[in-house]
């Protein structure tokens, strides 16, 4: 499962509240991040590249998320 939130819904993730790491479980190949959120319901991980933040229910998810964002992206500046 994966959540898009906006940035009004952005406020809904506290990461001091939810106890995110401080350094990201993955960093892509074009700098995208990938961190772990621990909260009472269990483990939340936050997607983001260029603005652009997700939330995925396991790391592998988020992994092929980071993947996908960072391709997209790429392969957009490359088109322009």
């Amino acid at each position: 499962m994966v959540w898009r939130l906006g940035s009004r819904d952005a406020l809904a993730v506290d990461p001091l509240v939810c106890g995110m790491a401080s350094q990201p479980v993955l960093i892509g190949a074009h700098g995208g991040t990938v961190h772990q959120l621990k909260a009472s319901e269990g483990e939340l991980f936050q997607v983001c590249f260029r603005g652009i933040c997700l939330y995925c229910d396991s790391l592998t998810a988020g992994a092929a998320h980071l993947r996908r964002l960072e391709r997209r992206s790429v392969s957009r500046s490359e088109a322009a």
